[in-house]
């Protein structure tokens, strides 16, 4: 350890030189990726079976609109963040050669993965998983990370191997260091010297692909984790389907979130002869330098692959987060196609899916204020485009006056983290009890705070940190989600620096994070001690190594107590009918792809008070003036708030409808009104008035 000037009690001393001295767990490693496997050739006697694809996502897959920047930042916080942090639940033995199984919504989050990103590249995103296919993907799986190699052809020599692992190592993607929808993103990231034609991308990718599998081994203490997925189903020589571009292109046309951006960029068209191509791209009109890699043919669609030369496609460095939306344009010329030259051309523009775009729309509720007490007050939620359905959120606003410090346990918190450490933690160096995230496997390690929070404009959180011995590979951070957990936003990331060596800080620091950006939004907030299974980072174990936190505390923030969600009625009201008077927040947010809910939209706030109930009465038999339907009607207990409805039905047992062409008029304020509407086609009609 270097020397250095500050002046340490000697018990320090002792703890930070032991720390200097902790392991690194795979130093100089990144995640492998395999040779991907080779194209059949005609003829070939398939091992995997033909099959036609099962419906998926209602037999139609899902498009996402790549035009609206709006339609694909919500695809990416839904669709793509479904599969973050997706638990295996994997219940065999690596050491046991046990493959045993993975949860299945675990394959399905894999799976959605997948179809994410064949929809983002406007290629059929309609492939279901092959249960045959899973099991031998598990097996194949299995013998990866129990030998911590990668190859299509393991031979029998290598520890739990089996005949049908064996297959399926043939005709499958497969990864080191890696499982599930991760590795799915790492084959499309496509990153190491030998991964240059993109292999991995173009099978997950290809057109006519319509069954796949998955085998994961997640990563351990012990063991780095393997996947194995399956993509050669039997319809390579099918004929081509239709497909959003004609080409497949990697990032493709449109807006595109920086996270899934990578550094070598690709084009695939068919069979297609990109010998003589020659390739250009600017960045807001200033042409780049770029390399063009090798061409190779023999998987999945021939393909052109090109990179900027400021990035290095060998590393797992992914594209950096863009202080704005920034398009690059891309010029492809002089492919033949069919013998014919062709050329390409089209635009990407990179952003933040965590920064709303000018299209950005949040639900909102509309309706009466005060609340009357024990009645149904009718609400209305903003309709939204792309929307499937809305749900609606009701609580009691609370000041939030705790500190949350470790003396009397996890209080508020909940943790997900690897159960080989204790996440509180006493250090003689230091007064008190604090928190301590640490990684004994390159898994994040997670403490969510369990209130559902609503900043104010001066909106902040405050604590006591300490990062100690971690590498540039570690980074502690705290992250916001305004989807109840769906997707999660950095609001402060720290990350180590001592690569080599060094002690980390010596002493806590006091941290202050605005939330203000989320003001009048309900969210949940969490500590993650993030780790990238890219990097080398330290085991870290001992008590005093890791990151510790404590007393961790909120200004200008309330709680949302008793929070209680319902979905909204079809034509998007609801009926709020507190039970106590005092104040109350509703909220909204927009469901898409009829499963993955978005954003909760800003509050309104409600004062529920005791108010005597309104009462109509229709004043005589409607009448007909004019080709108008006239009905009068007088109101005791008038609210300024209420909403009239004329309502008709064909008899009187319903179902009865609201009336939209029906206007209203103030006969005598606050007491009399009269509802006019255009005379139906003959026949019984039943009318009445509703009041909300």
């Amino acid at each position: 350890m270097q020397a250095t000037t500050v002046s340490i009690p000697f018990a320090k001393v002792v703890l930070l030189c032991l720390l200097a001295c902790l392991p690194i767990r795979g130093a100089g490693r990144t995640i492998a990726y395999g040779d991907p496997p080779r194209s059949p050739r005609p003829g070939e006697d398939w091992r995997g079976a033909r099959r036609v694809a099962l419906a998926h996502w209602g037999g139609a897959g899902f498009a996402i609109n790549l035009s609206s920047r709006e339609e694909s930042r919500i695809a990416h916080n839904t669709l793509y963040a479904a599969g973050e942090y997706a638990d295996s639940a994997w219940d065999g033995s690596v050491s046991n050669c046990v493959a045993g199984t993975t949860a299945s919504t675990f394959k399905e989050l894999t799976l959605l993965r997948v179809n994410y990103f064949r929809a983002m590249a406007g290629v059929p995103s309609t492939v279901v998983l092959e249960n045959t296919f899973n099991s031998k993907n598990q097996a194949a799986a299995l013998i990866m990370a129990a030998n911590d190699m990668l190859s299509h052809t393991p031979s029998a020599e290598w520890h739990c191997y089996t005949a049908a692992g064996q297959e399926a190592a043939g005709n499958s993607n497969l990864a080191l260091g890696s499982s599930g929808p991760d590795a799915i993103s790492g084959y499309i990231q496509d990153d190491g010297a030998n991964n240059y034609p993109v292999g991995h991308r173009r099978w997950v990718l290809y057109p006519q692909t319509r069954l796949m599998g998955t085998g994961d081994i997640p990563p351990s203490a012990t063991c780095w984790g393997a996947n194995a997925n399956w993509i050669l189903d039997g319809h390579f020589f099918d004929p081509r389907p239709a497909t959003r571009d004609g080409f497949v292109a990697w990032p493709p046309p449109g807006f595109v979130p920086y996270p899934i951006v990578f550094p070598r960029w690709s084009l695939s068209y068919g069979d297609a002869d990109f010998s003589g191509a020659t390739v250009s791209m600017s960045e807001g009109g200033v042409p780049l330098a770029i390399v063009v890699e090798p061409i190779e043919t023999g998987m999945g669609e021939n393909t052109l692959v090109w990179y900027p030369a400021a990035f290095d496609p060998t590393s797992a460095s992914g594209w950096p987060r863009p202080a704005a939306d920034t398009t690059y344009a891309v010029a492809i010329s002089n492919v033949l196609v069919g013998g014919k030259p062709t050329s390409f051309s089209y635009s990407v523009t990179v952003y933040d899916p965590q920064v709303a775009g000018p299209d950005t729309q949040w639900a909102t509720v509309t309706g009466p204020n005060p609340a009357a007490l024990n009645q149904p007050n009718l609400y209305s939620i903003t309709p939204l485009p792309r929307a499937t359905g809305f749900q609606w959120l009701c609580g009691r606003p609370w000041a939030l006056n705790v500190v949350e410090g470790a003396e009397s346990g996890l209080g508020g918190f909940t943790a997900r983290t690897s159960p080989d450490y204790d996440l509180l933690v006493t250090v003689p160096s230091y007064a008190g009890t604090f928190y301590r995230l640490a990684h004994p496997a390159p898994t994040d390690q997670i403490l969510t705070y369990q209130r559902l929070l609503l900043p104010g404009a001066g909106a902040q959180v405050s604590f006591r940190s300490r990062l100690t011995l971690a590498t540039s590979g570690q980074q502690a951070k705290v992250q916001i989600s305004p989807d109840e957990g769906l997707s999660w936003r950095d609001v402060y990331a720290q990350a180590g620096t001592n690569d080599v060596e060094g002690v980390g800080e010596l002493d806590f620091v006091n941290r202050t994070v605005s939330l203000a950006s989320f003001a009048g939004r309900p969210i949940l907030l969490r500590f993650n001690y993030q780790v990238d299974p890219n990097r080398a980072y330290y085991v870290n174990t001992d008590v005093d190594a890791g990151w510790h936190f404590d007393n961790v505390k909120f200004t200008d923030t309330q709680e949302l107590r008793n929070p209680v969600t319902a979905p909204a009625n079809a034509d998007l009201t609801f009926s709020f009918g507190p039970l106590e008077t005092g104040d109350y927040v509703l909220c909204a947010r927009a469901q898409y792809f009829n499963r993955y809910y978005s954003e909760w939209g800003a509050v309104s706030r409600v004062n529920a008070k005791n108010l005597p109930v309104p009462t109509l009465e229709i004043s005589g038999p409607p009448r007909l003036e004019g080709g108008q339907t006239i009905v009068e009607f007088q109101v005791t207990n008038y609210r300024s708030t209420l909403v009239f409805d004329l309502m008709r039905a064909t008899n009187p047992g319903g179902p009865w409808q609201a009336d939209s062409q029906a206007a209203l008029e103030v006969v005598s304020a606050n007491t009399r009104f009269r509802l006019s509407s255009p005379s139906t086609a003959p026949g019984p009609v039943f009318l009445r008035v509703r009041a909300r």
